[in-house]
């Protein structure tokens, strides 16, 4: 009956937002409201199925367990949310942004060379220390770091070396752009 058809409709089409939203829930963090890991790797899928060869860049803030002891949660969460703010803000046309886990955040730098990719992760990472300096004495120094890497071989590899030159970035002080180095085998 017709009476029947105009209950269907509307309900088939709530059923299709719904599933618009859970996808969409399923490949956003919730927090920052960028993609996640598994939206960021399927990413990285496409594009080494094409032939690879772009840059990525894993940045995270450094300290990050320090300043979730020393303020908690809300504090450490506010921060993390207010640098993906400053990342899609430092983003160029065609740059892919991901929040990796709690703490760690992925850029596909499409276009860019090694060179150019490390630079503009240096001002990214200069730039964030210079606006979160701490405005009272108490404040916490905000600093970030990050690892480059070529998108090449496996999702893993990529990720694997960025985490590398993270760490690299990290065990130099902070505040560094690092590149492992690591070259597979030929």
């Amino acid at each position: 009956s017709v009476g029947e058809e105009d209950h269907i409709k509307p309900a088939v089409q709530q059923l299709g937002s719904l599933e618009g939203e859970l996808h969409a829930r399923a490949i956003t963090d919730p927090l920052t409201g960028l993609a996640n890991r598994q939206a960021f790797c399927a990413s990285l899928r496409r594009h080494l199925a094409r032939g690879g060869g772009q840059m990525v860049g894993i940045f995270a803030i450094d300290g990050m367990r320090a300043l979730l002891m020393r303020y908690g949660q809300r504090t450490a969460d506010d921060v993390l949310w207010g640098f993906g703010k400053f990342l899609e803000t430092m983003a160029l046309p065609g740059h892919e942004l991901a929040q990796l886990d709690g703490e760690r955040f992925a850029v596909l730098l499409p276009d860019m060379s090694p060179r150019a990719a490390r630079e503009w992760a240096g001002d990214v990472i200069q730039t964030f220390a210079g606006l979160a300096a701490p405005t009272t004495a108490k404040g916490p120094q905000l600093t970030a770091s990050a690892g480059i890497a070529r998108v090449e071989c496996t999702v893993d590899w990529t990720l694997r070396e960025a985490e590398l030159g993270l760490v690299l970035a990290r065990a130099g002080g902070g505040r560094r752009v690092a590149v492992a180095g690591h070259r597979r085998a030929a």
